[in-house]
């Protein structure tokens, strides 16, 4: 949808994120004495989650942006 817009920055940025928030807890899970294999199945779908949550803010904001509405000079003036 962000390559749609024409901005595919948002994409990376969400994608970064996903794997930071990820990769840390990951890495620190599996130091852990009670470390199972399912607790990186439930932090997967927690990165996923709120990068679809952070994509949806993004999304909005780039919808309000180029979709917004449009102002005229004559109705800029009379405001």
């Amino acid at each position: 949808m962000f390559q749609a817009l024409g901005n595919s920055w948002p994409s990376l940025i969400t994608s970064g994120s996903r794997v930071v928030l990820y990769l840390i807890p990951a890495v620190w899970l599996g130091s852990q004495r009670h470390f199972e294999l399912k607790h990186l199945w439930y932090l997967s779908v927690m990165s996923v989650t709120l990068q679809a949550v952070f994509s949806l803010v993004l999304l909005q904001q780039q919808f309000r942006q180029r979709l917004g509405p449009k102002v005229s000079p004559q109705t800029a003036a009379t405001s």
